[in-house]
């Protein structure tokens, strides 16, 4: 099964809602959701070595991600679906 990993500032914000919510909707993947990796990255290391795509919402963060390679950066909408 294909891993995702989103990397959302606070639970509960706007990063995490938007997650959770395209998450529900995409229930064919593995999803995993960070919080605040700049403080916590030694929590996020293992799920991002193992992510298949990685959902990186600032790219003030992509220093804090060892490979770029499958990130996608920005997933904003008003509305999920």
């Amino acid at each position: 099964m294909t891993k995702i990993l989103w990397i959302a500032d606070t639970e509960g914000w706007a990063y995490d809602n938007r997650a959770k919510a395209i998450s529900k909707a995409l229930p064919g993947y593995q999803h995993t959701i960070v919080y605040n990796i700049v403080k916590r990255f030694d929590e996020a290391l293992m799920p991002l070595a193992q992510a298949d795509i990685i959902i990186c919402p600032d790219p003030r963060i992509l220093c804090f991600i060892p490979s770029r390679d499958n990130v996608v950066q920005h997933l904003n909408a008003v509305k999920i679906f």
